[in-house]
């Protein structure tokens, strides 16, 4: 019986709500014979130490070749309590295609409302060269 009257208040501090799943897809090239990259589908939050990850390919080596083709794909429930209306999410890749150690660059950010069930992002991306924040390693 107390359950149901907590029901009301857990609803309010939680925001229970709908599922949507996102679907990232899309082709990193490279100019290299030799080349590995760390890929991350991200709901931006408030803070980066909040951001929530939906999917990731864990590190991948290409040699030969100087494409790839990824696929994401995870599911959020909510966005963060008392928050907005729409899903803030944006792809990061790490990689080793530059002149010089590992770079981090990022999407540009999708909105996408909380009430949509399936939503698909492409992300095409020449890799090469060195642009974006450098890093130490691929995770």
């Amino acid at each position: 019986m107390k359950l149901v009257f907590l029901l009301p208040i857990l609803f309010l501090i939680g925001g229970i709500g709908a599922k949507t799943n996102f679907k990232a897809n899309g082709t990193f090239t490279c100019d290299y014979n030799a080349w590995c990259f760390f890929v991350t589908l991200w709901e931006e939050d408030i803070t980066e130490s909040w951001n929530d990850v939906i999917d990731r390919m864990g590190t991948k080596c290409v040699f030969g070749r100087h494409s790839w083709d990824y696929k994401l794909d995870g599911n959020e429930y909510e966005d963060a309590p008392f928050g907005d209306k729409f899903y803030e999410v944006f792809l990061s890749v790490r990689h080793n295609c530059t002149s010089h150690g590992i770079r981090e660059v990022r999407s540009d950010t999708t909105y996408e409302s909380v009430d949509t069930a399936v939503s698909y992002i492409t992300w095409d991306k020449d890799l090469t060269g060195d642009d974006g924040t450098p890093y130490k390693e691929f995770v």
